[in-house]
């Protein structure tokens, strides 16, 4: 008699699931950005060139991107790419990587041109 409803059960509850998956996978997701995040504005780094000097907290993000990989429950590697100018003018690549130290590098204008297409930045001459 209540044969036509067993279809709707077994809909409401695989979605009931996917849903939980979901909210699980980008809770993860966040928690991973949010470190990632923490660990920029904490880097920084000297140099004997004013020019060079990078902090994570002073300086400007012009574009980030993130790459995930993972199976459907599990975020097996989050990595988060920051294009950021210092107060300089000058460009770095900060990549955060959950398992290892991040990557970090000054890039040229042109090279930055190249990279950030139409969200580069020229930098203010002081």
């Amino acid at each position: 008699m209540l044969d036509y409803l067993l279809p709707f059960c077994f809909f409401a509850l695989f979605f009931f699931v996917t849903q939980e998956k979901r909210n699980k996978y980008f809770k993860n997701t966040q928690a991973q950005k949010e470190a990632a995040m923490r660990q920029f504005f904490d880097f920084k780094t000297d140099s004997t060139n004013p020019s060079l000097v990078f902090h994570g907290e002073k300086a400007t993000i012009i574009k980030t991107s993130e790459d995930i990989r993972s199976d459907e429950e599990y975020i097996a590697d989050y990595f988060l790419t920051i294009y950021a100018m210092n107060p300089h003018g000058e460009y770095f690549l900060f990549i955060s990587n959950q398992n290892a130290a991040p990557f970090f590098k000054h890039i040229t204008h042109t090279n930055a041109k190249i990279a950030l297409g139409g969200d580069y930045v020229e930098p203010e001459i002081k």
